[in-house]
C-alpha cells in the first residue's frame, strides 16, 4: 500500500471519529454557552457538577475502551467467534459502572458541596444539574461500550451519524430547556443536565438497533448469542481497560481538580475557567479523536503482522495532528474575544473569560504532540506504560508546579494552568521516548 493510499486510509477511519468527537463535545459547548448567557452562578453550578463526574466517567468508560484492541485484533487475525460474548461483557461493566456513578452522585454530593464552600444558589441548581445526570449515566456508559464495539470495526462513520444527529436534538432541548420557550419554563443549569439526559438514551437506543439490524453486525446474532457474565472475558478487557481507564482517568481528573480548585476564588473566576474548559474540551476532542483512530487502524496492522505499516501510520497520525493544531491555534488567538463572548451577557466578564482560553489554547497546540501518542501506545498494548506516564506527569508534575506558582508568584488561579501546561508538556515528551522504544523491540523481534 502507498503512502498515499495509508493516508487516505487513516483520514477515512479518523474523519467519522474526528467529527464524532466533536460532535459530542458540541452538545456540552452549547449547554455551556447557553448556560453563561442565561446566568453566571448557573454557570459556575454546572461547572463544579461537570468536573465532579466528567473525570469519574471518562475513566470509567476509558476501562470499556479496552474493547477497541481487543477486537481490532481479532478482525486482523480472522478470528471473530469471540465478538458476541465480548459486545455482552462490556454492557455488564457499563451497567457496573453507571450504578457507582449513581450512588456516589445520591449518598457523596451535597456533603461534599457543603465542604467546597459553594455558595446556596449554585450548590442548588449544582444539585440539580447532577439530579439530572444520574438519569443520563446508564445510557452514557452502554452507549460508550457500543461505540467503541462499532468503532473497532472501522464502521466510524456509523458512530457520526448515530451522535451527530444527537447534537440537533441536544441542541434544540437545550435551548427549551435552558432559557424556556413557550409555555415551558426555564431551568438554566437543572436544564442542562435534562436535555444531557434525553441525548445519551437516544444515542444509546441507536446503537443498539445498529447492533442488532445492521449487515456489518448482524452476523454475531447479539441477541440469540446471550452470554451471562464471563470473568475470563471481563478479566482479558480489564487488564487492557484498567491501565487505559487510569491514564485516562488521570488526565481528565486533573482538570476537574482544577475546576474545584477555583472554587477558592469566587463565582466570576468559576465560571471563567468553567468557559475556558469547555472550549478546551471541544479543542480537545481532535487529539483524542486521533489517538481513538490510530489504535483502530495500527491495532489491525500488528495483527496482520504488518509492523512497518503501523509505524507509518504512527507518522501520519502525528502528522494529521500538528495540522490541525496549528490551524486551531491560528483561529482562536485571532478570534478570542468572540469565543469569549459565547459564554456571557456580561461585559465585564468577556476580558476575564479571553485570559482563561489563552492558556487553554497553548495546552491545546503542546497536547497535540501527546495525546495521539497514547493511542500509538495501547493499539501496541503498551497500556501501563500510558497508564503510569499520564498519572505521573498530570498528577506529578501539575501539582507542586501549580503549587510553588500560587505560593510565590502573583498569578493567582492562572498558576493551575501553568501546571497543567507542564505537564503536558512532559507527558508529550514521556510518549515520544516510549514509542520509540516499543516499536524499536517489536522490528527486533519480527526479524
Amino acid at each position: 500500500m502507498s503512502l498515499v493510499s495509508m493516508i487516505k486510509h487513516f483520514l477515512l477511519v479518523a474523519a467519522p471519529v474526528i467529527a464524532t468527537q466533536f460532535s459530542i463535545i458540541v452538545g456540552s459547548f452549547i449547554a455551556v454557552t447557553l448556560t453563561g448567557q442565561y446566568s453566571t452562578i448557573d454557570l459556575a453550578a454546572i461547572g463544579v457538577g461537570y468536573n465532579l463526574w466528567v473525570a469519574a466517567f471518562f475513566g470509567l468508560s476509558g476501562i470499556l475502551l479496552g474493547v477497541t484492541p481487543i477486537i481490532s485484533h481479532a478482525l486482523g487475525a480472522k478470528k471473530t467467534e469471540s465478538v458476541a460474548a465480548t459486545m455482552w461483557q462490556n454492557i455488564y461493566l457499563g451497567l457496573a459502572f453507571a450504578t457507582v456513578l449513581i450512588l456516589a452522585t445520591l449518598l457523596g454530593l451535597s456533603p461534599l458541596l457543603d465542604l467546597l464552600g459553594l455558595e446556596p444558589a449554585a450548590k442548588s441548581v449544582c444539585i440539580q444539574y447532577m439530579n439530572a445526570m444520574c438519569v443520563a449515566f446508564p445510557a452514557m456508559m452502554i452507549m460508550s461500550g457500543f461505540r467503541y464495539i462499532v468503532d473497532a470495526h472501522g464502521n466510524t462513520r456509523y458512530s457520526l451519524y448515530i451522535i451527530g444527529s444527537s447534537v440537533l436534538f441536544q441542541s434544540i432541548f437545550n435551548v427549551l430547556f435552558i432559557q424556556g420557550y413557550g409555555p415551558i419554563p426555564a431551568f438554566g443549569g437543572f436544564g442542562a443536565g435534562i436535555s444531557t439526559a434525553i441525548a445519551y438514551w437516544y444515542m444509546m437506543l441507536c446503537f443498539l438497533g445498529l447492533i442488532t439490524f445492521h449487515k456489518h453486525f448482524k452476523q454475531y446474532q447479539f441477541w440469540s448469542s446471550f452470554t451471562g457474565p464471563s470473568w475470563i472475558l471481563i478479566r482479558d478487557q480489564l487488564a487492557l481497560g484498567i491501565p487505559i481507564g487510569l491514564s485516562i482517568f488521570a488526565e481528565i481528573s486533573i482538570f476537574s481538580a482544577a475546576g474545584i480548585a477555583m472554587t477558592k476564588f469566587g463565582t466570576e473566576i468559576i465560571a471563567a475557567h468553567q468557559a475556558a474548559s469547555s472550549f478546551l474540551g471541544l479543542t480537545f476532542s481532535f487529539p483524542l479523536s486521533l489517538s481513538m483512530a490510530s489504535t483502530i487502524v495500527i491495532a489491525y496492522e500488528l495483527g496482520a503482522k504488518r509492523y512497518q505499516n503501523a509505524i507509518t501510520y504512527t507518522w501520519i497520525t502525528r502528522g494529521v495532528a500538528a495540522f490541525i493544531a496549528l490551524c486551531i491555534g491560528t483561529y482562536s488567538f485571532t478570534h478570542i474575544d468572540f469565543l469569549a463572548s459565547l459564554y456571557t451577557k456580561e461585559d465585564h466578564m468577556i476580558p476575564l473569560i479571553e485570559s482563561f482560553i489563552s492558556y487553554a489554547v497553548f495546552f491545546t497546540i503542546i497536547d497535540a504532540v501527546g495525546t495521539p501518542l497514547q493511542g500509538v501506545l495501547r493499539a501496541y498494548r503498551d497500556v501501563t506504560s500510558v497508564s503510569i506516564i499520564t498519572i505521573g506527569t498530570y498528577w506529578g508534575v501539575t501539582v507542586p508546579v501549580a503549587y510553588l506558582c500560587y505560593l510565590f508568584t502573583d498569578f493567582g488561579p492562572y498558576s493551575v494552568w501553568i501546571g497543567l501546561l507542564s505537564s503536558t508538556s512532559s507527558a508529550a515528551l514521556c510518549y515520544m521516548y516510549r514509542l520509540r522504544k516499543v516499536q524499536r523491540n517489536v522490528l527486533n523481534m519480527s526479524f
